[in-house]
């Protein structure tokens, strides 16, 4: 058998009150101080270390990069747009559904590469993996 307040009784309300144990367990909760151990950004760069420059360019690149991406191969990709730099290259890696027409896929992803390479002065390359 459930206790519940008495203050929830009162006022009329069942379901709202959950025991906090029962609630994190829903929640998966993860603690402050881990979660850049348990959980990844989207965006891998060294750009907010101290002492590095145009750190806001690469926050508003990697915004643009993703409303791109998302919105030329709308349908296609299934997960954020993970944006990785290393040195002069940018790696775009999303999940794309196992039923693509590939002739499209494959054109959109060579012209979106040929596109953000030209707009961003450097190499974009595009590795999509496949959802089962």
């Amino acid at each position: 058998m459930r206790v519940v307040p008495p203050a929830l009784v009162i006022l009329g309300v069942r379901h709202a009150y959950q025991p906090k144990s029962k609630q994190q367990k829903k929640d998966n909760i993860v603690p402050s101080h881990r979660i850049g151990v348990t959980q990844s950004w989207d965006s891998q760069h060294t750009g907010s270390l101290k002492g590095s420059y145009w750190a806001s360019e690469r926050l508003l690149d990697d915004v643009m990069i993703r409303k791109f991406v998302q919105g030329v191969m709308h349908g296609f990709v299934q997960s954020e747009v993970v944006i990785k730099r290393k040195a002069n290259r940018i790696s775009l890696v999303f999940l794309v559904t196992k039923e693509v027409d590939i002739v499209k896929f494959y054109f959109l992803q060579g012209f979106t590469e040929k596109l953000l390479t030209e707009l961003l002065g450097c190499v974009v390359k595009i590795e999509p993996q496949t959802v089962y």
